[in-house]
């Protein structure tokens, strides 16, 4: 991954969030997110190797969030999960990206999907983290199945 070029990206789409300038925001946050790739240098386990790490991801879960709420906001809902379903797939213990999706499939009325996505969410924990989904993702599925 090309780090330089991933932050510098971020940074000049959130120049142009806060300017309102959704579109060319939108255009360098989705390029940014394609760089990403996962946990960066994932075998060094140097302090700074792990501070920076998480920075990126960081970075990454809050871009790949805030350009899929801008879709669903648009009513591109597909396009919207879509990217949470990508962001997963780079990060499978992000339970804030799970939720998206979720909620996304939901309105999408695709309520096998959701109910899928709560599950790999409560099997990613559970292996990984041997954790249960917060009480936020366990209302979204609720609301689901109810």
């Amino acid at each position: 991954m090309d780090v330089w070029k991933f932050e510098r990206l971020i940074s000049e789409a959130d120049a142009l969030w806060n300017e309102n300038k959704q579109t060319e925001a939108i255009q360098l946050s989705e390029k940014a997110i394609n760089i990403y790739k996962g946990n960066y240098l994932k075998e060094d386990r140097q302090p700074y190797t792990l501070s920076l790490r998480e920075r990126l991801k960081g970075r990454f879960v809050r871009s790949l969030i805030r350009t899929g709420r801008y879709w669903e906001d648009t009513g591109d809902i597909k396009k919207a999960a879509e990217l949470y379903q990508k962001g997963i797939e780079v990060d499978n213990l992000c339970e804030e990206i799970y939720q998206q999706l979720i909620l996304c499939y939901q309105r999408l009325g695709l309520r096998a999907e959701a109910m899928a996505a709560y599950n790999r969410c409560r099997n990613a924990m559970t292996a990984f983290l041997n954790s249960e989904p917060s009480v936020k993702t366990k209302e979204i599925y609720q609301r689901i199945v109810d």
